[in-house]
């Protein structure tokens, strides 16, 4: 009989928008994701000795820490947030979208299900579509990070005062289906607030103006080729 596995709390980050990068600016951006993960979770409060796992993502990485630390994980990506505004208004910019998940880790298993659940959050297309939107609508530092966390994750860490930066207001609802995860999941990118964020979240339908046709004459073989939103008059035979 196997022992159910302890509860960690994990942290899942990734550079956007990394395909087609130079291999030399993609090391520089790789190292300085690196050293500003480190400095967000110190300031979050997460000592080094309780770093339980840290796993290579390519582009990322997935940080394992106790799950009583799981608002302290929001709290980093907040961290992140600054650190990265203050990076690119220097170096080449980047991006980078943050996942935080909690459930049973298996100790050495990197195929463990909260962490595998932490990587499916960061690669949901509807989380990546998102992101991409509120990037094409900013002019400025809004969207240059983003956090995904799922149900549980927001209801445990915003049922008591587990976090400083972060505030259960900033999220936004986001379906999402990512092979085997389905579910709902929310979404944090600074800069946007949740209104915001929902309409962002689908493209809007086109709106048509009001359609006045006059036919004035003789018509034959006439095709309307949009639907009619307005009123038609005749001036002549038809």
């Amino acid at each position: 009989m196997d022992l159910v596995p302890e509860h960690r709390s994990v942290l899942g980050v990734d550079i956007a928008g990394s395909a087609g990068v130079p291999e030399d600016a993609m090391t520089q951006s790789r190292q300085f994701m690196e050293r500003a993960l480190r400095e967000s979770l110190t300031r979050a409060g997460i000592p080094d000795d309780e770093l339980l796992a840290w796993a290579d993502r390519g582009d990322g990485a997935l940080v394992t820490v106790p799950a009583t630390r799981v608002g302290a994980l929001l709290d980093a990506a907040h961290h992140v947030n600054g650190l990265t505004i203050a990076h690119n208004r220097l170096h080449r910019p980047v991006r980078v979208r943050l996942s935080v998940e909690l459930g049973p880790v298996t100790a050495g298993d990197s195929l463990s299900r909260t962490r595998v659940d932490a990587s499916r959050l960061l690669d949901a297309d509807a989380f990546k579509a998102l992101f991409t939107r509120c990037a094409a609508e900013a002019t400025d530092d809004r969207a240059t990070t983003a956090l995904i966390i799922p149900d549980r994750v927001l209801n445990l860490v915003f049922e008591g005062h587990h976090t400083t930066h972060v505030h259960r207001g900033d999220f936004a609802p986001l379906p999402i289906t990512v092979k085997e995860y389905s579910g709902n999941a929310w979404v944090r990118i600074p800069g946007f607030d949740a209104t915001t964020l929902t309409n962002l979240r689908s493209p809007q339908p086109q709106e048509h103006g009001r359609v006045i046709n006059t036919i004035n004459g003789n018509v034959t073989n006439a095709v309307q080729a949009h639907t009619i939103n307005g009123g038609i008059t005749f001036g002549g035979r038809w």
